[in-house]
């Protein structure tokens, strides 16, 4: 009997002592909730909506699907919150610092909400981007529109405010980022941001783990020849001044090799197109607004065609305001 009761009485203290570590978990998960996303991406989307799609897809795959990434054009409920969503819901803001994004209403939201809630920020400069002098609040406080106002004042934002916090930029750290760099170059500027994301327990990676999946495992496959020459079975011409453009190219390259594993190249030099003709079997272009004024991707064109008359042209309409 006496074994008995201290076997009940070490089970009755092991069950209490589960269920109150079971509601002390509950209560510093309320009283310090997980945050949804790792990385925040704010943005201008005209002058960096392609690049952002393509740094979510570079960090999913560096990360192995761990990271969690906010871009709007994938969260489109919710969106009149997105100050709240940067304050209580995100880790860390990335400034995809594009020439006009300080002068974008629903990024000042986004940049007032993470410096005043004290979110971590970085800040991926990319080659257009400068900070602001003297002149360039004066422009921005009077560049203001009626609708941006509206915004600021559905938000509880004062437009000094705004500027106050742009004030505190340039002591954020920051990562250079060069579109019109290669490929490894900018692969190498994402690396820089994979410290911000911090996998946790209990948050739900199935949606990025299924986006990212089989997409690491995928390389360019280029090789090279006892001649010196490049191979790649398909070949992706597109603008080579926009870097919207070249960024472009390079998440339909992505999706190309993800659907068709084929070797596959984007090129922006006449050398590169030259060394690449010999073994290529397709040209895929890539149509955007004022490819046709783009003298490199011309002077590409003809070369491909030159060295191998025989190439099949394939064309993939990227955006609406390409005209023919």
């Amino acid at each position: 009997r006496t074994v008995i009761g201290v076997i009940l009485l070490f089970l009755v203290l092991a069950i209490t002592l589960a269920f109150g570590l079971l509601v002390l978990r509950a209560f510093y998960q309320k009283l310090f909730p997980s945050k949804m996303y790792d990385i925040f991406l704010c943005h201008h989307k005209a002058g960096a909506g392609v690049l952002c799609r393509w740094l979510k897809s570079k960090l999913l795959q560096q990360s192995k699907g761990q990271a969690k990434v906010f871009l709007d054009s994938d969260e489109l409920e919710g969106l009149a919150d997105i100050g709240d969503i940067v304050k209580s819901q995100s880790e860390a803001l990335v400034i995809v610092a594009s020439k006009q994004i300080l002068t974008r209403p629903w990024c000042a939201v986004e940049i007032c909400s993470a410096v005043a809630n004290k979110v971590d920020i970085m800040i991926l400069q990319c080659s257009d981007f400068k900070f602001y002098d003297g002149e360039g609040f004066e422009a921005l406080r009077e560049g203001w529109t009626s609708s941006d106002l509206l915004i600021f004042a559905q938000n509880a934002i004062d437009p000094l405010i705004i500027e106050e916090s742009y004030r505190v930029l340039p002591g954020m750290p920051l990562v250079e980022f060069n579109a019109f760099g290669t490929e490894a170059e900018m692969t190498s500027a994402v690396a820089s941001l994979l410290p911000l994301a911090r996998p946790s327990s209990g948050r739900s990676s199935s949606r990025s783990s299924t986006r990212s999946s089989g997409r690491s495992s995928l390389v360019t496959r280029i090789t090279s020849n006892a001649s010196g020459d490049l191979e790649a079975e398909i070949v992706i011409l597109g603008q080579t001044v926009s870097s919207e453009g070249r960024m472009t190219c390079l998440v339909l390259k992505s999706m190309v090799m993800e659907r068709l594993r084929r070797s596959i190249m984007f090129v922006t030099t006449v050398c590169e197109a030259s060394k690449l003709a010999r073994n290529a079997k397709y040209i895929l272009v890539v149509l955007t607004g004022g490819l046709f004024q783009d003298q490199t991707f011309l002077k590409m064109l003809e070369a491909l065609e030159q060295a191998n008359p025989q190439l099949e042209i394939v064309s993939a309409l990227a955006d609406q305001a390409f005209e023919f």
